[in-house]
């Protein structure tokens, strides 16, 4: 039960700041599906195994037919779920290469987002479900309500909330 709230977690998570940031993402509602559909599925490889299971993950989702989703909808969700952790970059993979430049900013925008969702929640206790988003120039603040410690988030946002800050320039800040 854990795994599907934490996945329920990222999934909220995830479309909380999709949807702050709509105006600038440039992207659409099938799109916004995809992260959806990314962020529930993004620890399926976790029943294969959990080392590399966002590559175990990439794999199932690539070998099953989701409903809704066409063949190249499917690829761009399990590029994203294959790339939810880890630190290989995107830019170095040749499938993303070859991807036409609109779906390669697709991919990247929705990656980055759905780290930052993972990283908010590194201890699958969802610590930070009620926390809301504001802007300034440069930085995006993520402020929670109570007092709980978020040492291994904040951590976690160290690690994989660089994509984020590189894709949209914006530096992360969990208050």
């Amino acid at each position: 039960q854990g795994d599907e709230e934490h996945a329920e977690y990222v999934k909220n998570a995830s479309l909380r700041i999709y949807d702050s940031m709509q105006d600038e993402l440039g992207l659409d509602s099938r799109d916004r599906s995809l992260l959806e559909v990314s962020a529930i599925l993004h620890d399926v490889g976790m029943f294969i195994k959990p080392e590399d299971h966002n590559l175990h993950g990439k794999y199932i989702i690539l070998n099953s037919e989701l409903f809704g989703l066409n063949r190249d909808e499917r690829s761009l969700v399990a590029m994203i779920v294959a790339y939810h952790k880890g630190t290989k970059k995107l830019q170095d993979d040749p499938e993303f290469r070859l991807l036409p430049r609109s779906s390669r900013m697709c991919v990247l925008k929705l990656t980055a987002i759905l780290r930052l969702a993972d990283a908010l929640d590194r201890t699958h206790k969802q610590k930070l479900f009620n926390f809301t988003i504001s802007f300034a120039r440069d930085s995006i603040t993520l402020r929670t309500q109570g007092h709980h410690n978020l040492s291994l988030e904040k951590l976690a946002l160290a690690q994989k909330g660089v994509m984020f800050e590189n894709v949209f320039g914006y530096r992360i800040v969990l208050v």
